[in-house]
């Protein structure tokens, strides 16, 4: 059952992430800081989930799974809260475009990149795409909530048995 629900969990990460290069590469929206940093902790879910099928191991094994993929989606939740607060909630005189993420990394300290994108810009408030009326980021969050709910729930339990 517990290699199972990890696969499974997997499997959603790997469509939702093919869902996010489909709308950049084949309908052209590109992603914000903000969306990279989301894209980033929904890749290590992915894996998280993926090691918690593959390994084996017993009560405490699956307990470091729960904390990990509770902890990976808790941090992509947070980084979608604030994007959902820039898109809905930010004042009107954000910055109407900030520098690429790569530019970023590449030219400023870690700390100050990681400052500059959480403070955002119009780049991650523009909403740019919507689904029954939600954002991207907000469907991202609920995404995370789901998934990190569904693997402690998953690794949780079968520390139990």
């Amino acid at each position: 059952m517990k290699r199972t629900a990890n696969l499974l969990g997997f499997l959603i990460v790997v469509a939702i992430f093919l869902f996010v290069l489909y709308t950049q590469y084949v309908e052209h929206y590109q992603p914000c800081p903000l969306c990279l940093l989301q894209r980033a902790f929904l890749l290590l879910l992915g894996v998280g989930f993926l090691a918690a099928a593959l390994v084996r191991g017993g009560r405490w094994t699956s307990r470091f799974w729960a904390l990990i993929l509770f902890v990976f989606a808790a941090l992509g939740l947070t980084v979608a809260l604030r994007q959902i607060w820039l898109q809905y909630f930010a004042p009107p005189q954000l910055a109407s475009c900030g520098a690429h993420l790569d530019w970023m990394l590449r030219h400023l300290p870690f700390t100050e990149t990681l400052e500059l994108v959480f403070r955002g810009s119009g780049n991650c408030a523009a909403i740019n795409w919507t689904f029954e009326g939600l954002s991207m980021p907000v469907w991202s969050a609920i995404a995370f909530v789901l998934l990190g709910a569904w693997g402690a729930w998953v690794n949780l339990r079968a520390a139990r048995r």
